[in-house]
């Protein structure tokens, strides 16, 4: 079971932007791996998001900020629209993708080529030593996502 902490202060960057800002908890949910923190940001726009699952076979891409270097964007494909799966002792239902979800990039959006959110990134497997098995990483699927939001 990870350890559960909660901040007393959190601060974010932007990651076209130097300046950290105050953030606040809204709501959070260990066994999704999800929170959501509200920080003003006058500027910004909705992200489109996508009914329905996305096909195997599928293009996607994954946004992130892989090991604090600021933004990447991945390129993979769909292996599994949906597919349960136990990491962790954690039994969950996610999308399977053949990218290379590095540390930092975990927790990022997954978007389809029409630029609509697919999912949240969220883990990689390891194997029986704990390396990381690579191109096989899974994240959590839209329409969890949207549940957990209302």
């Amino acid at each position: 079971m990870p350890v559960k902490t909660l901040f007393d202060n959190i601060e974010i960057r932007f990651a076209t932007s130097d300046i950290y800002i105050s953030a606040s908890l809204q709501k959070i949910d260990y066994e999704l791996d999800l929170a959501i923190i509200k920080v003003e940001n006058p500027g910004a726009k909705p992200t489109k998001t996508r009914t329905g699952k996305p096909c195997e076979g599928e293009k996607v891409y994954a946004i992130g900020n892989a090991r604090n270097y600021g933004i990447s964007i991945i390129e993979g494909m769909v292996s599994q629209a949906e597919i349960v799966v136990t990491a962790d002792g954690k039994t969950m239902t996610a999308i399977q993708c053949d990218l290379n979800i590095t540390e930092g990039s975990s927790g990022g959006a997954l978007f389809d080529a029409q630029g609509r959110l697919v999912g949240i990134t969220t883990f990689r497997l390891k194997d029986k030593l704990g390396n990381v098995i690579y191109g096989m990483s899974f994240a959590i699927p839209v329409s969890i996502v949207i549940e957990f939001l209302l």
